[in-house]
């Protein structure tokens, strides 16, 4: 008879986040991760958010996605792990203009069975209606929230560069198979792409550092930086925060207690 062998080890960062104001956060947050760095690392990139349109974008960040600057404390836990619900940093790709909540009890249906696809789906229904006139959600989507995908547990930090902010993730962190749609580009590239069914959702994964270029694409503001427009560092993963919405609560966690947080247009 065949020897049942014990499940892989799987360790991910966590995400959770110093009992701290965001911008208190940030400066704590980022005082705590040098003590426990992993050991490829010496030390922490400093803070991008150095000009105007940076630290615009840095408030926009924290406020409407409650995301800090260092988003990881480089804590490591495991997937069978009691506390992996409370400590779990997560986004999702955001496809729909539903209401926070309604995209909460679309993401969280429901890994363990507790509730059924028909109670969850009067649950959805009963959120829209209660927000329709103030967030614009028209009813007839909300059973599409279940299309919701998690595409990242955890970030690395934000990376506020002159062509906007991105965040920054290790490739570990992110869950690829939501991510189906590959566009590998040739060595001259400086990214290739990686994208949710649909397109609601571009990762870029960098090949290539644009320290050398001054100044961002169009659409950018114009430094003229001796470093590059932006901090993008070889073989990190990179997704807009106008494409996801954040969850500070794990998959197991319930739509009445998970909090969420959205980019807003």
């Amino acid at each position: 008879m065949a020897v049942a062998q014990p499940a892989p080890r799987v360790t991910r960062w966590s995400a959770r986040q110093p009992e701290l104001s965001p911008k208190e956060g940030s400066a704590r947050s980022l005082d705590t991760a040098l003590d426990e760095l992993p050991p490829h690392e010496e030390s922490l990139p400093k803070s991008t958010a150095d000009c105007w349109n940076r630290l615009r974008d840095k408030d926009r960040v924290e406020s409407e996605l409650g995301l800090c600057e260092t988003g990881c404390s480089y804590h490591y836990y495991d997937d069978d792990d009691d506390d992996y619900a409370e400590a779990a940093f997560q986004l999702f790709e955001k496809k729909y203009a539903l209401s926070t909540e309604a995209m909460l009890v679309g993401a969280f249906t429901n890994p363990d069975k507790s509730i059924g696809r028909a109670t969850a789906h009067e649950q959805l229904q009963k959120l829209a209606a209660e927000r329709v006139d103030r967030e614009l959600v028209h009813p007839q989507l909300v059973s599409r929230a279940e299309e919701l995908a998690l595409i990242a547990r955890g970030y690395r930090r934000i990376v506020f560069g002159d062509h906007g902010p991105y965040v920054e993730f290790e490739a570990s962190q992110i869950v690829w198979e939501n991510l189906p749609e590959v566009i590998l580009k040739p060595s001259h590239a400086y990214y290739d792409e990686y994208w949710a069914e649909g397109g609601f959702v571009k990762l870029y994964k960098q090949k290539r550092s644009v320290q050398h270029k001054r100044n961002p694409p169009t659409g950018g503001v114009r430094h003229d930086r001796e470093g590059g427009y932006a901090d993008y560092k070889v073989g990190m993963c990179y997704i807009s925060p106008s494409q996801l919405t954040a969850a500070t609560r794990g998959a197991r966690a319930s739509a009445d207690d998970a909090r969420s947080r959205r980019w807003k247009k």
